[in-house]
């Protein structure tokens, strides 16, 4: 029972998202499969499009499929032409740019009842009782719950056309953040995009079959 109530505890205590989405998948690219994709984050700061990116690399790394992060093909201290970046994917044999763009984060509020609680003590004289105690009374707190919508593009580099699109809503609890919104984000556009089998996983190769007799010697 106490592991339980822990567990309980612990999941209360830590930030968890739920992201939903609706998709679109071209039908020009219904036989299509990427398997080197960059990943371009525009959440805001510099640190949220670093976070960002990173976690969509995690996600695809779990399909197998190869993430590169746009920082790194692309510095944020340089500016880089359309021209450059053509030639960059190219050199980098990158078949797909997924955009990441977020359109509106909020939060929701939410405030506790307030509380009390009192201690007292009584005393008996003869046939009389005397009591007396102390109330305090706890403002209760406001819980603030992260919400936040996105729009997921997936650019085939070949054509330069809009293979996959998306718009997403994500919502936390009162303990999740930016980065929490987006790790949940990640895995649902990665799960999304292997659904739609857009993404070239690796298969693992079957275990190869030993013949019993291949051990043998032929006999003369």
């Amino acid at each position: 029972m106490w592991r339980t109530l822990i567990v309980f505890t612990m999941l209360l205590l830590s930030g968890c998202a739920f992201t939903e989405m609706e998709s679109f998948k071209d039908p020009a690219f219904a036989k299509t499969k990427y398997r080197k994709i960059v990943v371009m984050a525009r959440i805001g700061e510099f640190k949220n499009n670093k976070y960002a990116e990173a976690q969509f690399l995690k996600s695809f790394s779990k399909k197998d499929v190869d993430g590169i992060s746009s920082i790194t093909l692309f510095p944020p201290t340089r500016e880089v032409s359309a021209q450059e970046m053509n030639k960059t994917l190219n050199e980098n044999q990158v078949e797909a740019v997924l955009i990441v763009a977020l359109a509106n984060y909020w939060t929701d509020s939410y405030k506790m009842p307030d509380s009390s609680t009192t201690q007292g003590s009584g005393t008996i004289y003869g046939n009389s009782f005397q009591y007396s105690g102390t109330t305090t009374y706890q403002t209760g707190p406001t819980l603030h719950f992260p919400r936040a919508k996105f729009e997921v593009r997936l650019f085939d580099v070949r054509t330069d056309s809009v293979a996959w699109m998306a718009s997403s809503f994500s919502k936390g609890n009162a303990y999740a953040n930016i980065n929490t919104i987006m790790d949940s984000l990640a895995d649902k556009t990665v799960s999304s995009l292997s659904k739609e089998g857009l993404i070239r996983e690796i298969e693992a190769e079957p275990p190869k079959t030993v013949s019993p007799d291949s051990g043998k010697k032929s006999q003369m």
